[in-house]
């Protein structure tokens, strides 16, 4: 990652989980005092790359005390950066256990909450890929949230219900309870229209805070910078400006 941007530090931690272990989370923060909102990211399948990195460091940058935690708890690809092979990454996806990983993108939350330089009124879930799917559901259970930003989830549905896979975010539409908004592009093979169609009549049936913002051009990973198959400068652009302004005016909400 490039030399970090004037008012931001970073670090690792070990954070506790809700099944009693302990897993590695990135942070970055300002380095200005008083109390700022807090972001806890569900980071892309990938792991806890350059990408993911540098998007919290850019949050913080914008005032953000950020948590990333390694919901692979060490058992993360090899090559975290290397957007040409996938052998890796749907291993780990397979093995995830996401009941496990919800939680962890909730202990970063409970992790913010417990710090003095974070306002806990103004809490984010914020998610890519596998990680989005995560913060999705954290999103559903955590009701004291001030907003969520999913950039294509990568796991709406689940195929099948497992231990590891009790239910489907679109099934959890109905609980959530902070604005939220959706990033797919029209492309992703996830979000086909029969499902886009299928998401906003449970938006529309539950009445939920939830948007979903569609960008035609895009596929899956349309933000993912590194690889030049599936980025789109386009989508990203406008889905990142649309997010800081969205966060922008549902913070102010919440802010003293």
């Amino acid at each position: 990652m490039e030399s970090l941007p004037n008012g931001v530090k970073t670090r690792t931690i070990r954070i506790p989980t809700y099944d009693g272990q302990e897993i590695d989370a990135f942070v970055a923060e300002p380095t200005a005092p008083g109390r700022h909102p807090g972001i806890s990211f569900g980071m892309e399948a990938m792991g806890l790359n350059i990408f993911n990195r540098k998007v919290a460091v850019d949050m913080a940058a914008q005032g953000y005390v950020c948590v990333m935690p390694d919901y692979y708890r060490g058992g993360t690809p090899s090559q975290p950066d290397n957007y040409d092979d996938f052998t890796e990454v749907h291993a780990a996806i397979t093995k995830l256990d996401f009941t496990k990983g919800t939680h962890d993108v909730m202990a970063g939350l409970d992790w913010l909450r417990s710090r003095r330089n974070v306002d806990a009124r103004r809490l984010v879930t914020w998610g890519y890929c596998t990680g989005g799917t995560l913060s999705w559901l954290a999103a559903a259970l955590d009701r004291e949230l001030a907003a969520c930003v999913l950039f294509f989830p990568s796991q709406p549905r689940f195929d099948e219900r497992t231990p590891k896979r009790p239910v489907s975010p679109v099934d959890m539409i109905w609980n959530i309870a902070c604005p939220t908004i959706i990033h797919y592009g029209g492309q992703d093979k996830v979000m086909q229209p029969e499902h886009q169609a299928d998401l906003r009549q449970r938006i529309a049936q539950w009445n939920a805070p939830v948007e979903l913002v569609m960008y035609p051009e895009a596929g899956h990973a349309f933000s993912a910078v590194r690889s030049p198959t599936k980025y789109n400068k386009g989508a990203s652009d406008r889905s990142w400006a649309t997010t800081l302004g969205f966060l922008k005016t549902q913070l102010a909400k919440r802010a003293a």
